[in-house]
């Protein structure tokens, strides 16, 4: 009876992945015993499951990696928002109106980043605001900072996006490639802060 309390309390105190490991071993035994399964599929699933818990280790160890770095963390909207946010509801119920897509990919349409220049220059003038972009280099990478601010009460927003992550036509040369990446993420900001 002690002895199998003791063997109980052990595995207990097994780490997650050991039991995971033990528990898949006894599926193996009464799987076999039962005849369910052949040795060599018992054999070919085993396999598979030491390579599912490799990659989990190595996920592991990444995740690891990844908590000791050092990522700063950045603002990306003033403490108080409310003038800002009742500006720019304003705002877009003007330029939504005269907001037209003039973009055509395979038959669609879409938004450029001129149409909503052309739009909401304008409304956000008449409302005090401004959407300003910048680049950044943020914890070890370029980005496209958007920031749109409320002039009277210095109330502000923030996106920003890495500029590595864009899909671009393999057709383009590096200068191309960029400037087309910018543009859009750019729109993409537009989008985020007009809700579209």
């Amino acid at each position: 009876m002690m002895e199998e309390e003791s063997t109980t309390s052990s595995s207990r105190q097994l780490a997650p992945m050991t039991q995971l490991e033990v528990s898949l071993t006894q599926i193996s035994q009464v799987t076999k015993q039962l005849g369910l399964a052949t040795s060599a599929e018992i054999m070919r699933a085993s396999k598979g499951i030491a390579m599912v818990l490799d990659k989990i280790a190595v996920l592991e160890s990444r995740i690891g990696e990844l908590a000791t770095k050092d990522i700063r963390m950045y603002p990306t909207k003033s403490e108080e928002t409310s003038e800002l946010s009742a500006a720019l509801s304003k705002a877009k119920r003007i330029g939504l109106k005269a907001l037209y897509p003039t973009g055509t990919l395979n038959g669609k349409k879409y938004y450029q980043l001129e149409d909503f220049i052309k739009a909401f220059t304008e409304p956000f003038d008449d409302n005090k605001l401004a959407l300003d972009f910048f680049m950044d280099f943020r914890n070890g990478t370029w980005v496209l900072v958007g920031r749109l601010e409320h002039w009277t009460t210095k109330q502000w927003k923030e996106t920003s996006a890495e500029l590595n992550d864009t899909p671009v036509s393999t057709r383009m040369n590096e200068d191309q490639a960029a400037s087309s990446s910018l543009t859009y993420k750019k729109r993409d900001a537009w989008r985020m802060f007009l809700g579209l």
